[in-house]
């Protein structure tokens, strides 16, 4: 009980109050991108993750869902003497995205210092070629898939035994899960890491942070 009361503290903080649908899984990524292309070695590099709804999907940095998952068990802890310690990266992504493709919007959430910022953004549409090649990532069985997208050329890695069309960042629109991405420059890369079906009694709301504020990309 005090597991599943620990995650419903967590997506109220960070999830929205107006509820959309309840998420039933969970898949985890590492996100790679090169942002000097005269320093290959040099990369940013994050935890991220892609919740998953029938309809919906949020990706976000899960560094930030550890630092609350940290905040918490320390709160709760019966030893805890008001002292708390929190280390937290600043190397992670700054943006999240909803998706909702039954309505073909897509919401992105700007984080600047403390404060949350709500931009409306074109939706993303990806042109998808399928090919026949297959491998095998975390023991699913993965189809290739190419497409041009934001200036770059991506290849991905999809299952079509996790019946989602999501995947990491704004990349969406498969006949199942993207497991993996890479782009053909090899400056951006999403790595799978773990997928994780949502117990029942776990309440996790796919949405956009309460207290965001409604803004533009000019006034951010």
């Amino acid at each position: 009980m005090k597991k599943i009361l620990l995650t419903v503290l967590i997506s109220v903080s960070f999830m929205a109050v107006k509820a959309q649908e309840k998420a039933i899984a969970k898949v985890h990524y590492i996100f790679k991108h090169v942002n000097d292309t005269t320093k290959r070695d040099k990369h940013t590099r994050d935890e991220v993750v892609t919740y998953l709804g029938q309809q919906t999907s949020y990706y976000t940095s899960y560094s930030t869902t550890r630092m609350q998952e940290q905040t918490t068990k320390m709160l709760s802890a019966p030893d805890f003497d008001g002292n708390l310690v929190i280390s937290r990266s600043t190397s992670g992504i700054k943006e999240s995205y909803l998706l909702e493709p039954a309505k073909s919007q897509m919401v992105e959430v700007k984080r600047v210092a403390s404060d949350e910022f709500l931009l409306e953004t074109t939706y993303p549409k990806q042109d998808w070629n399928i090919a026949d090649e297959t491998k095998v990532i975390g023991g699913y069985t993965c189809q290739k898939a190419t497409t041009t997208f934001a200036g770059r050329h991506y290849t991905a890695w999809f299952t079509t035994d996790i019946p989602f069309s999501f995947g990491p960042w704004k990349l969406h629109g498969l006949p199942g899960l993207i497991l993996a991405a890479k782009d053909d420059q090899n400056e951006v890369e999403f790595e799978y890491s773990g997928f994780d079906k949502l117990a029942a009694d776990v309440q996790v709301t796919i949405g956009t942070p309460a207290k965001a504020i409604l803004s533009t990309k000019d006034e951010v």
